[in-house]
C-alpha cells in the first residue's frame, strides 16, 4: 500500500501563517493553533495531492528547556511524532533540520512511503529532498501563501510539486490570541525571552515558548508547478512517555552520522567501496573519496565537523561499504 508522510516545520508555519493573518511579524504567543483541524487539512492535503492514505505526521520545533505543555499536546494527537532540537540562549533555533532531514532519509530508504509532504521554506532541507527524490520517492513541497515569498526559490526547484495553503485554509487553524490568552501566557513564563525570527525566504522563527494548541474543533488549495549559518547538532534524549526526541548543543548525534554515511556509501560505485574496505585498517579512506564524505556531512547536517566526528564519520562509512558489499554477494 502507498503512503504518505508529512513533516512539518513549526518555525515556519508559525512565522509565514502568523504573517498572513496578522499581516506583520508575530511572536508565537500572540498565535493559537487548533491541532485537531490543522490534521484534518494536512490529510485533506494528503489525500488530494497524492491520493496516498497518511502514515503519519512529523512536527519540529525547538524549546530550550525539553517540551512545553504545548509540545506534548502536539505530541499526544493521533499519528503525529514531536522532534524538538534546541534553542539557545538568543532565542534561535537550532538542530532542527538535521532531525526532518534524518527522518526522510530514513524513510526513503526503508521504502516506507512513495510521498512525502513538506511544510517548510529552508533551502538547507534540499538535501533532504534530493536523497529521498534518489530512493523513488516524490517530494511535495507546501507553503502558506504567498509560498514564492517566504520559501526559497532553490527548495521549491527541486521539489517535485509545489503545493499552497491560501488564507482561508490557514484561518481554520490558525488564529490570533485575545490580550487575555497573551497576558495569561506570559505571566505563566517567567523566564520568556524576545522572539527572533529569521529574514529572507524560508528563514525559521523561533521562540522560548509555543504557540496556544487548542484541542479538536476544508479547503482553498491552489496547485503550483514547481518552479548556513554554522550550527551544532542537538545530541538527542527521549520523553518516554510521549516519545519525544530533544536537543541539548554540543555534539553530533551518532544516528546522524551514521545516516550520512550509509548515504554516501549508496552513492559510490564498487569500486570506491572495494577502495574503502580494502585500507590498512578501519576508517582509512582514499582522498577523493573523504572528501564527498565531508562535503556531504557539511550539507545535511549544516556544520563543520570536529575530528573525533571525522574518525566516527569514516568508521561508519567503512561499516556501511562493508554491509553493502555483504548484501550484494551471492549466497
Amino acid at each position: 500500500m502507498t503512503r504518505c508522510a508529512v513533516f512539518v516545520d513549526a518555525g515556519y508555519l508559525f512565522k509565514a501563517g502568523g504573517q498572513l493573518i496578522a499581516v506583520r511579524d508575530t511572536r508565537r504567543e500572540e498565535l493559537v493553533l487548533d491541532g485537531e483541524a490543522m490534521l484534518t487539512l494536512i490529510a485533506e492535503t494528503v489525500k488530494s495531492v497524492t491520493g496516498c492514505p497518511l502514515l503519519r505526521v512529523y512536527w519540529y520545533d525547538a524549546a530550550a528547556n525539553g517540551p512545553t505543555a504545548d509540545h506534548r499536546t502536539i505530541a499526544d494527537l493521533a499519528r503525529v511524532k514531536l522532534r524538538l532540537g534546541h534553542l539557545n540562549s538568543a532565542g534561535e533555533q537550532k538542530g532542527v533540520d538535521p532531525l526532518i532531514i534524518t527522518d526522510m532519509m530514513m524513510l526513503a530508504r526503508n521504502r516506507a512511503c512513495d510521498d512525502f509532504v513538506l511544510l517548510s521554506g529552508d533551502a538547507d532541507l534540499i538535501i533532504g529532498v534530493l536523497q529521498a527524490q534518489e530512493h523513488g520517492v516524490a517530494v511535495h513541497l507546501l507553503g502558506i501563501t504567498p509560498s514564492r515569498g517566504n520559501q526559497s526559490p532553490l527548495l521549491r526547484r527541486e521539489a517535485d510539486t509545489c503545493q499552497e495553503w491560501s488564507s482561508e485554509a490557514v484561518g481554520k487553524f490558525l488564529r490570533m490570541a485575545t490580550k487575555e490568552e497573551v497576558d495569561a501566557r506570559r505571566a505563566a513564563s517567567p523566564r520568556r525571552r524576545d522572539e527572533r525570527q529569521g529574514k529572507g525566504s524560508g528563514a525559521k522563527a523561533a521562540t522560548s515558548q509555543s504557540a496556544p494548541i487548542t484541542a479538536p474543533s476544508t479547503t482553498a488549495l491552489e496547485t503550483r508547478t514547481p518552479s548556513p549559518e554554522s550550527t551544532r547538532t542537538a545530541t538527542p534524549t527521549t520523553d518516554q512517555k510521549h516519545d519525544v526526541i530533544t536537543g541539548i548543543a554540543g555534539a553530533i548525534p551518532e544516528g546522524h552520522l551514521r545516516t550520512v554515511a550509509a548515504a554516501v556509501a549508496d552513492e559510490l560505485s564498487v569500486g570506491e567501496r572495494d577502495a574503502v574496505l580494502n585500507a590498512k585498517r578501519r576508517g582509512i579512506i582514499p582522498g577523493d573519496t573523504d572528501r564527498k564524505l565531508l562535503g556531504t556531512a557539511k550539507a545535511m547536517l549544516n556544520t563543520l565537523l570536529q575530528e573525533p566526528e571525522k574518525r566516527l564519520l569514516r568508521g561508519y562509512l567503512f561499516d556501511a561499504c562493508r554491509e553493502r558489499a555483504a548484501s550484494s554477494s551471492p549466497t
